[in-house]
Formats: C-alpha cells, sequence, structure tokens
C-alpha cells in the first residue's frame, strides 16, 4: 500500500514538472499556455486530493482552490477571446 502511494505522488510530481517545462518552452501561443496553466493546476488539485486522502489536508482548501482554478480559466479563456478578437491572431511573436 505505501508503495503505491509513493508511486501516486511521483507521478503527480512529474506532472507538476512536466505543466511547468511545457509553459516554459511552449509560450509562442496563448493556448499552449492555458493548457500548461490547466496541467500545472490539475497536478496541484491531485497533490492536494492526494493528501487530503493522506489525513494531512483540509477540506476547505481544496474548496477554495476549485474556485481559484475555474476563475483562473476563465479569465484566460476571455483574455484570448479578446485578443483574438482585437487582433486577429493568438501568437505572442507576433505581437
Amino acid at each position: 500500500m505505501k508503495s503505491f502511494l509513493f508511486i501516486g505522488g511521483f507521478i503527480f510530481f512529474f506532472t507538476l514538472v512536466g505543466g511547468f517545462l511545457s509553459f516554459i518552452f511552449f509560450h509562442y501561443h496563448y493556448m499552449y499556455l492555458l493548457l500548461s496553466l490547466e496541467i500545472i493546476m490539475v497536478s496541484i488539485l491531485f497533490i492536494m486530493i492526494y493528501n487530503f486522502l493522506l489525513g494531512e489536508g483540509v477540506l476547505i482548501l481544496l474548496v477554495l482552490f476549485l474556485i481559484f482554478f475555474v476563475c483562473e480559466s476563465l479569465f484566460g479563456i476571455s483574455i484570448l477571446i479578446f485578443h483574438v478578437r482585437v487582433s486577429g491572431i493568438e501568437m505572442f511573436s507576433s505581437m
């Protein structure tokens, strides 16, 4: 059981690192940045759920994080739509 929990935490950590690396290296399009942020947020959510299931977390922090997660997603999509309507392109390199 402990090895399964260790492997689960390891996978969540590598998902988080992969999200940060994709955020650093694929920064030319808004959609890549938004998807990278979503990967980072989902991996942090899984780490928080993992800690909550181990009995070390607080449920209200999980709920607040989910609210922040939704607001961040909506804000990113609204900025993307606004920029595409104004400029007609969604690339950073053309700015």
